[in-house]
């Protein structure tokens, strides 16, 4: 048997069943569409390697002057140690 109802009890029907879908589905557009502005803010592949050179170039800048660094001081402690030695020896 075939049950007909009317187009005002429809609409009610869908005004009450699918108001808590249309909230749903209004969070998750503004969900997508915030997950797309973080996505789209994300860097690239050659950003990253960018990031990375310019990483290792300073890092190896770093070394060398710690490297400079660290023959000066050993060349100004070896100087001291000469010349200690050389007034002790001398006396």
């Amino acid at each position: 048997m075939t049950e007909y109802v009317t187009k005002e009890a429809f609409e009610k029907f869908k005004a009450e069943d699918f108001a808590q879908v249309r909230q749903d589905l209004t969070v998750l557009t503004v969900k997508v569409d915030t997950l797309t502005t973080e996505v789209a803010a994300l860097p690239t592949t050659s950003d990253v390697k960018v990031l990375i050179h310019e990483a290792f170039k300073e890092a190896r800048g770093t070394a060398i002057s710690l490297g400079v660094m660290i023959a000066v001081i050993t060349g100004t402690i070896i100087a001291i140690l000469s010349f200690v030695f050389s007034v002790y020896v001398g006396h």
